[in-house]
């Protein structure tokens, strides 16, 4: 997947079946969330914004794994 330098936004690579699903068997604390109304906030952020966020609540190995297995899809 093409993450354009990290400045694709969360609403494009959610909108790939691949990467949603990705996300929610790797992060599935956020599985709840992809769906909710508060999601509209955050779906335009770059990735690279939320990578940055993220850092503060798992490892940056974590983040930068997550970020590894999108460019692979």
């Amino acid at each position: 997947m093409n993450l354009r330098n990290g400045q694709i936004s969360v609403r494009e690579i959610l909108q790939n079946p691949q990467a949603r699903g990705l996300i929610q068997r790797e992060v599935p604390q956020l599985a709840g969330m992809l769906n909710s109304p508060m999601a509209v906030a955050w779906q335009g952020m770059t990735l690279n914004a939320v990578a940055a966020q993220a850092q503060r609540f798992m490892p940056a190995g974590r983040v930068q794994y997550l970020i590894q297995c999108l460019q692979n899809l």
